[in-house]
């Protein structure tokens, strides 16, 4: 009956449609059998495409509504894979008047699937509604997924955090999300830790120099030396964008030192930070600037008690020649190679 009645509603004229269709449509949603109203949710975008949008938006729209909500979990998994889609189709108007307040008991369902969805969602929700509606419905449904028990939701959601920010506002993210943020960076779960670091040059740019200083460069900081690899180097990486994004002078007089006190950590995997952090800016700097402030931190490390420090400086330096002078290598590293000769 749903690919029947929208095959009509394609050529039947509007009050025909009233008349006709959406009596059959309501009677889909509320079907005995869950496998039907699932059929009709995964549907529903079809539904709305060739209806005339006053009758989408009034009479179709809180039909969606109503399979949000389905006691089946199935129909609810159906009914908000769809919600883009579905959303995308009437006037934002509509949409606030019937979906977005179904928005909390969505966040709080119990399937971390239909959260998860929820959570991709939301900043393109965020784009379409503005900022106001945003304000009212949606912070607060953010800030509610921030503090998830899934880790996959509080992911979605931080991936897609600066297409949020760029709709509410840099002084709304400061006030109601950063908190969640900088709780999220010491998240028992790594890869929601790595979530943050890996948006944080995004977050830069939005912000300015001075209000990311003030709230977020400390998390960099700490991504240098956190328990796992891969947060460790996202912070390089992160560090490297930032050469670009908020200019080389910038991140000369704020990143480097933090980076290369790492050379003297007791613990030798953050030792091996600073070659990360060489390895992956070098490009970024001058030659002289290159000499400066990297030679000394690799030449400390290819003489460190733990072979793979020295390994990590062999592979260092094979990165930063290309970005020194050849006098440079010649007096300062040449000699060093050599004595790495009866290295064992």
């Amino acid at each position: 009956l749903v690919d029947i009645s929208i095959s009509l509603m394609g050529v039947l004229q509007v009050e025909r449609i009233r008349e006709i269709i959406l009596p059959i449509l309501a009677n889909c949603c509320r079907d005995s059998s869950w496998r039907i109203r699932q059929h009709f949710a995964f549907q529903f975008p079809r539904v709305m495409e060739p209806t005339e949008a006053k009758i989408a938006g009034e009479s179709l729209l809180p039909l969606y509504a109503n399979l949000l909500s389905d006691k089946e979990p199935e129909v609810r998994k159906a009914a908000v894979s769809v919600l883009l889609e579905t959303c995308r189709a009437v006037d934002p108007h509509f949409v606030e008047l019937s979906i977005l307040p179904m928005f909390q008991t969505l966040a709080a369902d119990s399937l971390d699937e239909i959260r998860i969805s929820l959570a991709t969602g939301l900043s393109t929700v965020c784009n379409f509604s503005g900022k106001s509606v945003s304000e009212k419905f949606l912070l607060p449904v953010m800030k509610k997924l921030l503090e998830d028990q899934s880790a996959k939701v509080k992911e979605k959601l931080i991936a897609t955090l600066d297409e949020t920010i760029q709709v509410v506002g840099v002084e709304n993210f400061i006030e109601s999300i950063l908190p969640k943020v900088l709780e999220m960076s010491k998240d028992d779960k790594w890869r929601v830790r790595l979530s943050v670091v890996e948006k944080l040059s995004d977050l830069a740019v939005l912000l300015g120099p001075e209000e990311f200083e003030r709230h977020l460069l400390e998390l960099l900081f700490a991504g240098f030396s956190d328990t796992v690899y891969q947060i460790r180097a996202a912070a390089c990486l992160q560090s490297k964008i930032l050469f670009d994004r908020l200019s080389v002078e910038w991140a000369v007089d704020h990143l480097l030192e933090k980076a290369l006190e790492l050379s003297n950590s007791p613990n030798y995997l953050h030792r091996m930070v600073p070659l990360i952090f060489i390895k992956t800016v070098a490009c970024k700097l001058s030659k002289s600037q290159n000499e400066e402030h990297f030679i000394p931190a690799i030449l400390l490390a290819l003489e460190d008690k733990i072979t793979n420090v020295r390994f990590a400086a062999a592979k260092a330096l094979v990165g930063l020649i290309p970005y020194l002078e050849s006098s440079v290598v010649e007096t300062k590293l040449i000699p060093v190679l050599k004595s790495l000769q009866s290295d064992t």
